[in-house]
């Protein structure tokens, strides 16, 4: 039965079906009916009768019945394990939900985003309960938004419903507690089949330490930027392959060129030709980090003069050490460097007038004798 899926009825076990086996010999059942329970040609189970006081038991009439009742067996059977599937489903839901660094929701889109079911989430985001939440029962979770974007968050949040498309959106809120909240949702609207806004669902996260990390990076940033800006010396960032990514004002009061300029460029547009052999040799040395990090040589400045400066090279890594670009300091020696061949040739002249006034006053004395 099981593998053809056909009824089978035997009387005083006379058949030519190869299933009588031991236990039907021992037992001598004088009726036996196997009914394949099916739905929709789908075997749910077998139903299995025998009579050993009467053959013929299992007559058309009563076969009848039994099908109407194995057929009424198998709905039901199959509803049972809908029933135990959706079960297990919605405590693997719940469970999943629970888990979640959020909150999960779906709502109306009205002025008041009324829940119209919400996780258990809500409390740890918001202070709230799931009882207090949903349908706007002690409070409605629009009230809980910042003031200054709400505009910003139901304009993002309806123009993705005019064009069907998901929606992400970030805003702050004002817990239970009081507690300011930077929140992250995304959701997306739920449509029936002629094409109406039936709700919203989505979901809802605290990204309250990630803006804290933000901005914490982010002044940073800005003080790194006011270092470099307001430094007498100047600060030069270039890319893998020399071109300016950075260049602050101290670099434009040397050269002679603004950023605007600058940016883009290569550092060849710095250096005389008679210099960019020894120049692209420095960085060479820095790429490979075999040397460069200190150079003295000559530059040119936008008005064609040249100057002798002085340079402080320093590779930037990536996680992974690799190079991706290099940070230089650069100041104008030209001034120092002659004033120091001034002070060197002022120096050798008096050591030459002091030997020659030794040579004098020896010839002196010779003279006397």
């Amino acid at each position: 039965v099981k593998n053809t899926r056909e009824m089978v009825v035997i009387d005083n076990l006379a058949t030519d079906l190869p299933v009588v086996d031991d236990y039907l010999i021992q037992r001598q059942p004088k009726s036996v009916l196997c009914l394949p329970i099916l739905n929709q040609d789908q075997l749910i189970g077998l139903l299995y009768l025998k009579n050993r006081q009467t053959g013929g038991v299992f007559t058309r009439d009563r076969i009848s019945i039994l099908n109407f009742l194995c057929t009424q067996a198998a709905i039901s059977i199959i509803n049972a394990r809908l029933y135990a599937s959706s079960q297990e489903n919605r405590r693997q839901m719940a469970t999943l939900m629970s888990n979640l660094p959020g909150m999960v929701y779906s709502c109306i889109n009205d002025e008041h985003w009324t829940p119209q079911f919400a996780s258990e989430g809500c409390l740890a985001l918001t202070g709230y309960t799931v009882e207090e939440l949903v349908n706007n029962s002690d409070i409605s979770y629009a009230s809980l938004m910042h003031p200054d974007d709400i505009e910003q968050v139901d304009a993002a949040v309806q123009s993705a419903l005019a064009h069907r498309q998901p929606f992400q959106v970030t805003y702050r809120i004002r817990t239970k507690q009081g507690q300011q909240k930077w929140i992250w949702e995304q959701g997306r609207g739920i449509f029936d089949q002629a094409g109406e806004l039936i709700k919203l669902e989505g979901f809802i996260s605290d990204i309250s330490d990630r803006k804290a990390t933000e901005a914490a990076s982010n002044a940073l940033k800005e003080r790194l930027s006011l270092v470099i800006d307001q430094n007498p010396i100047g600060i030069i960032e270039w890319t893998f392959d020399f071109k300016v990514a950075r260049w602050n004002p101290a670099a434009e009061k040397i050269f002679g060129y603004s950023a605007a300029d600058m940016l883009g460029q290569h550092a060849t547009q710095i250096v005389p030709e008679k210099d960019r052999q020894q120049v692209a040799k420095v960085m060479a040395e820095i790429m490979s980090n075999q040397g460069g990090f200190y150079s003295l040589n000559h530059n040119l400045c936008k008005d064609g003069s040249l100057i002798d400066c002085e340079w402080k090279n320093t590779p930037l890594r990536d996680k992974n050490n690799d190079v991706v670009g290099i940070l230089s300091m650069v100041q104008d020696v030209t001034e120092s460097k002659r004033t120091q061949e001034l002070i060197l040739q002022k120096s050798e002249a008096l050591e030459n007038a002091l030997s020659q006034l030794q040579d004098t006053q020896l010839q002196m004395v010779q003279n006397e004798k």
